[in-house]
C-alpha cells in the first residue's frame, strides 16, 4: 500500500486511516428516498462519530424521511430535494 494515501480498501469499504482529516471539513451526504425507519438512526451514528456538517438529499420520499430529518437532533441539516429521479 502507498503510505502516502490515507484511504485503504476493505470489505468494499473506503476508510480514513489518517486521524488528521478534520471531521469539521467533511461533508457527510446522505441520500434518501422513504428511509423513515432508517434515517433516524443514521443521522445519530453520524453525529455520534463527529460529524456535524450533514447533507440529505431526498429524492420526494412519500413518508416521513424529511420530517425526522428535519428533526435531527438539534442540528441544522441542510435537506435538499433531488431535482430528479432514476426511474426503472
Amino acid at each position: 500500500m502507498n503510505s502516502g494515501n490515507p484511504y485503504r480498501r476493505d470489505n468494499s469499504a473506503l476508510e480514513v486511516q489518517n486521524d488528521s482529516v478534520s471531521k469539521d471539513i467533511v461533508t457527510v451526504v446522505i441520500p434518501t428516498l422513504n428511509e423513515e425507519e432508517a434515517i433516524g438512526m443514521v443521522l445519530d451514528e453520524v453525529m455520534a462519530e463527529g460529524y456535524r456538517n450533514i447533507l440529505v438529499v431526498d429524492g420526494y420520499s412519500k413518508d416521513r424521511t424529511v420530517d425526522i430529518a428535519k428533526s435531527g437532533g438539534g442540528l441544522e441539516l441542510y435537506i435538499k430535494m433531488a431535482l430528479g429521479r432514476l426511474e426503472p
